[in-house]
């Protein structure tokens, strides 16, 4: 007696392998975020392929099956900084994208019952800049997160309390951030240029999340109580002057901690101005082989 023993598809390990090893050339730094970036969004595209080649005995339907994904994936791996993905639509627009809070107001911001407000902001490989001319868009009368996840790209955020990437553009109205309010950024692998400006304004608390991104900070006159920051192979700066109250901690596993240039071999740092007691800027750093460092800039 014959026996037949039906050979089951390939595709399912194929995918398995080829997914582990994009990851560990990402993982080595050797393969780009653009392509993860693809290969994160278009996902279902493999499953649909799996499901063509389990299916179907056409060897000509598997084999476009699996090019279409493919050059699906390496188009936006190529081109994927002059589109976004907004409400499962692909919206092509220039390489600065400005979102106004009149217009996303009723879509994308979203107020709950009991006031707390969340603006967050999803983008594919793109500069943004946010804006607002309605205060009242933005600020809730008990408190607001921002939350922005950024691929890849750099941002320019511009806010009275604080801005990354500094606008060239004068005429973008900035956001006004009031007490006890919390300021959240997500990024990974952009790079974030935080400066807290000489205004009249005292944040209670930020977070700030970066991975794999250089994070410089800047302080001056008026200072938030306390800014926790989180970085996975992150180099963090804090620009400040020595007369500023400055409390910085670290956690044990980072790679360098200088200040002013040189190493110290402590997990935490005290400013010539720091008062025990007194108010002061207080740094927690959470960062993951990490290059941490202090500069004082020029009086």
């Amino acid at each position: 007696m014959d026996i037949k023993v039906k050979k089951h598809s390939k595709s399912p390990g194929v995918i398995v392998l080829l997914g582990g090893l994009l990851l560990l050339l990402y993982q080595l730094n050797i393969l780009g975020l653009q392509l993860i970036n693809a290969l994160m969004i278009f996902w279902p595209l493999f499953i649909i392929v799996i499901g063509i080649d389990i299916a179907f005995n056409s060897r000509l339907l598997k084999l476009s099956a699996w090019i279409v994904a493919i050059l699906i994936i390496l188009f936006f791996s190529l081109y994927g900084n002059n589109y976004s993905f907004y409400n499962d639509k692909v919206v092509e627009y220039s390489s600065t994208k400005t979102i106004d809070m009149n217009e996303i107001n009723s879509r994308r911001y979203d107020k709950t019952e009991q006031g707390h407000g969340n603006l967050d902001i999803s983008s594919f490989s793109q500069k943004i800049v946010v804006k607002s001319t309605d205060i009242a868009d933005i600020i809730s009368e008990d408190s607001i997160a921002f939350k922005l996840t950024k691929r890849a790209h750099e941002v320019d955020y511009v806010c009275d309390a604080f801005r990354i990437k500094k606008s060239q553009d004068d005429g973008v109205a900035p956001l006004y951030l009031s007490d006890e309010k919390v300021w959240q950024v997500d990024f990974s692998s952009a790079d974030i240029d935080l400066i807290v400006d000489d205004r009249d304004l005292a944040i209670q608390k930020m977070n700030c999340s970066a991975a794999e991104a250089s994070v410089d900070y800047t302080f001056s006159g008026q200072y938030p109580t306390e800014l926790q920051i989180d970085a996975f192979k992150a180099d963090v700066t804090i620009h400040t002057s020595r007369q500023m109250p400055l409390r910085v901690k670290t956690d044990s596993i980072n790679r360098n901690f200088s200040v002013d240039g040189k190493i110290i071999d402590r997990a935490e740092y005290v400013s010539e101005g720091y008062a025990r007691g007194q108010p002061c800027v207080y740094v927690s750093v959470d960062a993951l082989n990490s290059d941490i460092s202090i500069i004082f800039d020029s009086e």
